[in-house]
């Protein structure tokens, strides 16, 4: 062999290295690429399966293609979606929740998802204690989720869940996202009744049977019920003391129930029963002491002994916690005006007054809904004279969203 066949043999051989060295690193990125294709036309098969089933109503098909999907992409949100809402459509609402449950936090769904779940666990499945739990991971990827903030407004409030209502409305309007009847809640939460509460309670206790939470609100607004009848006879009578009989029982079984203790505490001052009251008062655990109510109530009492620098103290520690209240400002003018402090006494009857007109007021709408503009620019006012500028600000913020203010516009 001469020096030039050598020199070609090597070039040869060069260049068939430099080939396969080229297709050696060509063919990962081919299979990646024929991967990349091959899993897209099939998640669109999927898909397209997937709604066809949906648009056909043939929730079968949709169960058994979204299971196939799901089980080749287990951490993708669309199949679990899909899957969710076929158990849900096929009358199987607990395995909808549980499909929804397994979307991955970090998917851009899992907020919708997340919040369809709480939607059956509430309406469908009637277990709020269980949606009140999903609501609160919703909270949390979501602080401004206005249909979350709506439905534990509505469930704190029918389940007489006093302090969680008002931490509630008030997380939700710092975030911006309340919705209208957050207001008449809070205006009303100084004694929280609803003519629907024993019904909806009832349903929710056969739901949990061993829940105090629901055996109690409901026991507590049928009473009220049986007070508010306007024709009383014989058997309603009957009927009210036997509920009497129930409530004090349950006092006995569930001794540190704030929605017990502070039903007691309204019965037996509306009775003048002032030992009755004092004695409900030692029962008021300390981890309750943030609900104004007992403070309100234990005002009440020292007036009745005479006390009543302590009682200012009680009134006005109560309206730290709840300035809305027009009982607590009306039990503040009297002790004021027994201690010769005329010109603030004065101050705080007009806050009851309107106030009170303003409870009596929004007691008349059909819905909690329903508050009007001319409502909501009173409760404005109020809440400025009652001392919580924000909330008076905020209130006037919406109004101008409303179109109803113009910017710059001064309160009334």
């Amino acid at each position: 062999m001469n020096a030039s066949q050598s020199s070609d043999n090597t070039g040869s051989r060069r260049l068939v290295w430099l080939i396969l060295a080229g297709v050696l690193i060509l063919m990962p990125i081919l299979g990646r690429k024929g991967y990349e294709v091959w899993e897209t036309r099939t998640v669109a098969n999927y898909k397209t399966r997937c709604q066809s089933a949906l648009q056909d109503e043939d929730w079968e098909t949709l169960i058994g293609v979204a299971k196939g999907w799901q089980q080749w992409q287990p951490l993708a949100a669309d199949p679990w979606l899909f899957l969710a809402e076929g158990y849900l459509q096929s009358g199987d609402p607990r395995e909808a929740t549980s499909c929804l449950e397994r979307i991955p936090r970090d998917s851009p769904k899992a907020v919708p998802a997340l919040i369809k779940k709480s939607q059956i666990e509430f309406d469908v499945l009637n277990l709020p204690l269980v949606s009140e739990e999903t609501c609160l991971e919703v909270l949390k990827l979501e602080p401004r989720a206005v249909e979350i903030h709506t439905r534990l407004i509505f469930f704190y409030a029918l389940s007489l869940q006093r302090v969680k209502l008002i931490d509630q409305i008030q997380q939700s309007i710092e975030m911006g996202a309340e919705p209208p009847e957050a207001y008449v809640y809070l205006m009303l939460c100084d004694h929280l009744y609803f003519t629907n509460g024993y019904q909806v309670n009832s349903r929710w206790l056969k739901s949990t049977p061993n829940s105090e939470l629901f055996r109690v609100a409901a026991a507590v607004q049928f009473d009220e019920i049986l007070q508010k009848l306007e024709n009383q006879t014989e058997e309603t009578l009957t009927t009210r003391q036997e509920s009497q009989a129930k409530l004090d029982r349950y006092l006995v079984d569930y001794p540190g129930n704030s929605i017990l203790l502070r039903y007691f505490l309204q019965r037996y001052a509306e009775e003048s029963n002032v030992n009755e009251v004092a004695r409900i008062l030692t029962l008021v655990p300390p981890d309750v002491g943030n609900d104004s109510v007992f403070w309100r109530f234990r005002g009440w009492y020292q007036v009745a002994v005479n006390e009543l620098d302590q009682a200012e103290e009680a009134y006005r520690k109560s309206l730290e916690l709840m300035r809305l209240d027009w009982r607590t400002w009306q039990g503040l003018s009297e002790v004021l005006r027994l201690q010769g402090k005329l010109e603030e006494a004065d101050r705080c009857q007009r806050n009851a007054l309107t106030g009170k007109q303003l409870r009596q007021e929004l007691l008349q709408l059909p819905t909690a809904q329903d508050i009007t503009e001319e409502q909501l620019q009173k409760l404005s006012d109020y809440s400025r004279a009652c001392g919580k500028p924000e909330l008076a600000d905020h209130l006037l913020y919406r109004l101008r969203q409303r179109g109803v203010m113009e910017a710059g516009q001064e309160p009334r």
